[in-house]
């Protein structure tokens, strides 16, 4: 299961997987961040109406 690999992966693409994997998770942490203040802001949000629809 938990075997060597047969043929290494070269360097520049292992630093490249890594890159891509701590852009994706900086991208879903501002994402959840967004996400929430948005939540907020809605969740607290109180709409007005006069009577006659104005």
């Amino acid at each position: 299961m938990f075997e060597t690999k047969l043929i290494p992966e070269a360097r520049p693409i292992a630093i490249l997987k890594k890159v891509f994997v701590g852009m994706v998770v900086a991208l879903l942490a501002i994402g959840a961040v967004s996400s929430y203040r948005a939540y907020v802001q809605v969740k607290s949000l109180e709409i007005k109406a006069s009577p006659d629809g104005r």
